[in-house]
Formats: structure tokens, sequence, C-alpha cells
């Protein structure tokens, strides 16, 4: 399978979010990768869960918008790898802006007109742009509780299995245990 040229990566010398770095301290996924062919299989993989996302979204938000119920719609996940997460992000994206919250970091904006690539934020020359999406935001969520409410039913997930070390025998590291037939 042929894919673009990737970009971006920490070996080249490219400088990732703080909250990315967090992230990754938790099970370095860079160095896991045998070869560059399993990098790219497992890039081939993401891209194309997220393409077949991606259009379900859009069929989702279409129907919407033909109903005359279109409004905000947020959409919630834990893609897997962040069971366990050290920290909740959360975004909006909004005409070319996208909006990144992370908990306990500064925000992030991108102009995805002019840095379709995500390459260059823009938060500190938009601070008009970062207050209103974030305040956009605080009218559908409150990302602390969130963040809380995520801890607390992963802690309850995890004294399910039998406390920490139990639950660590069950999965991948970094991995809440998947439900077995007791749960």
């Amino acid at each position: 399978m042929d894919l673009p040229e990737l970009k971006l990566l920490p070996g080249d010398g490219y400088r990732r979010h703080r909250w990315v770095d967090k992230q990754n301290a938790m099970a370095d996924s860079e160095a896991r990768f045998r070869d560059a062919e399993e990098r790219r299989d497992a890039i081939a993989a993401y891209w194309g869960l997220c393409t077949w996302l991606d259009h379900n979204i859009g069929q989702i938000l279409a129907a919407l918008k033909a109903s005359g119920l279109e409004a905000d719609v947020i959409y919630g996940s834990d893609h897997g790898d962040n069971a366990g997460a050290v920290s909740g992000a959360f975004m909006l994206r909004s005409g070319c802006w996208k909006y990144i919250e992370y908990m306990g970091f500064a925000p992030e904006l991108v102009d995805l007109a002019a840095d379709p690539e995500e390459v260059e934020g823009c938060a500190a020359n938009r601070p008009d742009v970062v207050a209103q999406l974030g305040a956009r935001r605080r009218k559908h969520l409150d990302p602390g509780a969130v963040d809380a409410r995520a801890f607390a039913d992963q802690d309850a997930l995890i004294a399910r299995f039998g406390g920490r070390e139990k639950a660590l025998q069950l999965g991948a590291r970094g991995a809440t245990p998947p439900p077995g037939p007791e749960g």
C-alpha cells in the first residue's frame, strides 16, 4: 500500500505537544514498532479506521441537517490506546478552526484552511477565537468534571477485575481491560 511520506516524527526532530509527550510516556508507542514496515501498517490501519469513522459521522451530521436538527454535536471517544490515559483532551471543530483543550495544558488552535497538516498552532495569535471556542465548549461540558468521571469509572472497572495488579495482567500496558463474562 502506498502512503504519503510520514511527517512530524519525533525521531526527525519534530517537537510534539507536551500533552502528547505525557501520553506517550505511558507506553512509548514509537519505540514499540519492530521496523518501519510495521509502523507503516499500523498507520495505514489507523487512517482506515479514521476514514470509516469520519464517513459515518458525516452521515449522522447530514441526517441531522436534513431533519432540521442541526446543532453543536459532541462526539466523545476513548480510542483504545488512551484507556488509562494520564489526562483528558477535548476538541471542537468550527468552520476552519480546530480547537483542542488538554487537561493541565494551554489549549491549541489550528486554522485548517491555512494549515491543513496542522503543523503550526495559532492560539497565541488568535486569543479571540480561543476564547470564543472555549466558551462554546463550556456550554456543553466541563472538561474537569468529564476527566474526573472518566478516572472514577476506570477505578471502578479496575476494582471489578480485582485491583490494579490483576488488571495489568489482562491486557496491554496502558489499556483498561475489556469487560469479561462477569462485567
